[in-house]
C-alpha cells in the first residue's frame, strides 16, 4: 500500500494472488473526484490516497472492503489528520453496496501519530461490517477490547504500533464533512471517535441519538487523540 497524490489516479493492474470469479470493482471516479475536492476545500496539504495493491479486485474474490483512503491535514485550534474511505459506499463503487449512503471517517490529533494504524482501523471497521453485517450507525459504541492502534494488525505487530489507552469507539456525524454531494447521490460521512471505558461510563447510558452530544461536552471536535 502507497500514497499518492490525487491529481494522479493510480491504474492498479490485477496481481495474480486474487482469482476474479466475479467482475473487476467498479470505481466511479467523478464521485471520488467529489470527496477528493470536498477534502480538499477543508484541508490544508494535498489529499493523499492510501492505495491498496488488490483494490481491482471485488471483496467477493478477496479485494480489501473500501477502495481507498484518503486523509489531508486540517487546520484550526486543535488541527488532525482527517481520513476517509472511498468505496464503502454505493455512490463510489455501486456493484455490491446497494442502498449504502455512506462512508467512514476518523480524525486524529496531529500531535498524536496515526501511520499506519488510522487507515488500518478504517479499513478493519469496514471489513467488519461487510463480513458480519452489523451496521456501524451513528449512536453506535463498540468496545474494542484491545487499543485501537493495534486491532487491526497481527499480535505480533502490535509491539510496532503506538501505545493508547483508547480501546473503544463512537460513531457519530463527521462535523467536517457531514455529506457530500456526488453525481450518484449524496454520502453521509460517520466519524469513528477513539475513547476509553472511562469515557464511555461518563457518558452514561445515553439513548444512541444523544451520545453524539454527551460526547461532545468532552471532546467537541470528535478527534481522536492518542
Amino acid at each position: 500500500m502507497g500514497w499518492f497524490g490525487k491529481k494522479k489516479p493510480e491504474t492498479v493492474t490485477h496481481r495474480q494472488e486474487f482469482t476474479l470469479k466475479h467482475p473487476p470493482r467498479e470505481a466511479r471516479m467523478d464521485a471520488v473526484t467529489a470527496i477528493d475536492n470536498a477534502l480538499a476545500q477543508k484541508g490544508q496539504s494535498e489529499v493523499m490516497h492510501a492505495i491498496d495493491p488488490g483494490r481491482i479486485a471485488s471483496f467477493a474474490d478477496g479485494g480489501p472492503p473500501v477502495w481507498s483512503v484518503a486523509t489531508t491535514d486540517v487546520g484550526g485550534r486543535q488541527p488532525f489528520a482527517l481520513f476517509v474511505t472511498y468505496g464503502f459506499s454505493h455512490a463510489i463503487c455501486p456493484d455490491d453496496r446497494q442502498g449504502v449512503d455512506f462512508e467512514f471517517s476518523i480524525a486524529v490529533d496531529k500531535r498524536s501519530p496515526s501511520h499506519p494504524w488510522a487507515v488500518a482501523l478504517l479499513r478493519h471497521l469496514c471489513r467488519y461490517q461487510r463480513t458480519s453485517g452489523n451496521e456501524l450507525m451513528v449512536g453506535d459504541v463498540m468496545p474494542c477490547h484491545a487499543p485501537i492502534t493495534c486491532i487491526p494488525f497481527p499480535p505480533q505487530h502490535h509491539a510496532m504500533m503506538p501505545p493508547t489507552e483508547l480501546d473503544s469507539v463512537i460513531v457519530v456525524d463527521d462535523p467536517t464533512l457531514p455529506t457530500i454531494t456526488t453525481p450518484h447521490g449524496a454520502i453521509r460521512v460517520r466519524r469513528i471517535v477513539g475513547c476509553t471505558m472511562d469515557d464511555l461510563r461518563a457518558i452514561g447510558p445515553q439513548p444512541p441519538a444523544q451520545r453524539a452530544a454527551a460526547l461532545a461536552q468532552q471532546n467537541p471536535g470528535f478527534i481522536t487523540t492518542l
